[in-house]
């Protein structure tokens, strides 16, 4: 049975009573979330003043942290003061929108020329019960990078990948050496972190998100859940992932055959080393899939920016998204970020640190995750199950037993607060 979710949080009435009137017409407020200080930098030195200049308005910056982004954005909403354009995460849309704490964008992204730039995987996880929240801006899409010339030492060809679980298990077993006493590994086959997010990726590639959207229940109970529960603790094993030796990096150095990346974490990697353009040219990226007649998945968290429901200015406060987005700000914002952007027309002109190239390759790929609030129990306790498996003290079937019991009370308290 399909679930309607109208929601209308206490919140919301409290923001009707304090927030109008707390502003000037001419001025917003603009909660960014963790920027660099070079892309604060470029906002204050001219970004920001040109639309100013351009608009007539006052723009108020602050930058949270995400650790504490939530209370900032609700103290400040229950204080009258919210911001008008709010940064989002990947559970905004789903949590914020559903709250009624966002305004739902599709008004303005009606006559927006790029919308259909962006592929609609991406739209949709910015989206909740039928309404767009979010602008996507970052698209932190992950993959599994390997070292072209582990593959060929091993007699692999480096143009292909492993099609299916079974064969990647036998890449990583092969490609796995640890010293004669087995107290460390001197190659490892992947590092595959034994982590919730990781889980759920395994999840998708069995053809099963965590939660079935349509009806929101759990989906920890299903044959697939179980299944890549038993290839997380496989991957563990077979990769010898707690015995000491090389991890993620090491994938650059050739010691290391694969291992998941994120493009920010690929990034920060490369810039460390000598030759950033060469090393990036030993490693290719894939989607990785259950089997050949199964879809490849990269799992992806999109951010992104919305406007508050609170603000009085819906219309100006869409005008600093859409210059932010405009064709005279966002490659500027996008070299200096590194960000892999959701727009597919402009991937040329944003190649500004070497393999982001292999990311957008990605994007086709992308699949997104509804983690039920609050998500430091819906995803913390998680972890803590996935790493007492690893750890041999629990079994996989009681990993997704457990994280079922668990999700299914979350939704349900989640559900219960909608109207």
């Amino acid at each position: 049975m399909a679930v309607t979710r109208r929601a209308v949080p206490i919140v919301i009435a409290l923001v009707t009573v304090l927030s109008f009137g707390a502003y000037a017409e001419d001025s917003l407020r603009f909660l960014a979330v963790n920027y660099s200080p070079q892309l604060l930098q470029a906002l204050n030195d001219w970004i920001i003043p040109r639309f100013e200049e351009r608009y007539g308005v006052e723009v108020e910056l602050q930058n949270a942290t995400w650790e504490d982004r939530v209370d900032r954005f609700v103290v400040q909403t229950v204080g009258g003061v919210a911001p008008d354009v709010v940064v989002t995460g990947y559970y905004s849309a789903y949590e914020e929108g559903a709250a009624g704490l966002l305004l739902p964008l599709d008004p303005f992204l009606d006559s927006w020329q790029y919308r259909d730039m962006i592929p609609e995987p991406i739209w949709q996880s910015q989206g909740w019960d039928g309404y767009i929240y979010a602008m996507p801006m970052e698209v932190d899409v992950r993959g599994i990078v390997y070292s072209k010339a582990v593959f060929e030492q091993a007699g692999l060809d480096s143009s292909r990948t492993p099609q299916s679980w079974e064969e990647l298990l036998a890449w990583v077993g092969r490609l796995t050496v640890t010293t004669p006493d087995q107290q460390s590994v001197t190659q490892r086959g992947i590092w595959y972190d034994t982590h919730a997010q990781n889980l759920f990726w395994l999840m998708m590639q069995a053809g099963v998100p965590p939660v079935d959207l349509a009806t929101l229940e759990s989906n920890f109970d299903t044959p697939e859940a179980l299944a890549a529960a038993e290839m997380l603790l496989d991957l563990h094993t077979t990769s010898q992932a707690s015995l000491p030796g090389p991890r993620a990096v090491d994938v650059l150095y050739g010691k290391t055959a694969m291992s998941w990346f994120h493009p920010g974490w690929f990034n920060r990697t490369l810039a460390e080393m000598e030759d950033p353009a060469a090393m990036a040219r030993e490693v290719g990226i894939f989607p990785p899939q259950r089997s050949p007649e199964d879809a490849p998945v990269a799992i992806g968290f999109i951010n992104g920016l919305a406007i508050t429901r609170s603000s009085p200015n819906p219309e100006l406060a869409w005008k600093l998204i859409e210059f932010l987005t405009s064709e005279e700000v966002i490659q500027e914002l996008y070299r200096i970020t590194g960000w892999v952007s959701p727009r597919m027309d402009i991937i040329p002109e944003l190649m500004y640190w070497p393999g982001v190239d292999m990311f957008y390759g990605l994007v086709p790929h992308i699949q997104t995750v509804v983690v039920p609030p609050p998500r430091n129990q819906a995803q913390g306790q998680l972890d803590q199950m996935v790493k007492a498996m690893a750890q041999n003290r629990i079994p996989p079937l009681t990993v997704t037993t457990n994280a079922h019991t668990l999700w299914t009370r979350l939704l349900n308290e989640w559900q219960a607060t909608w109207q």
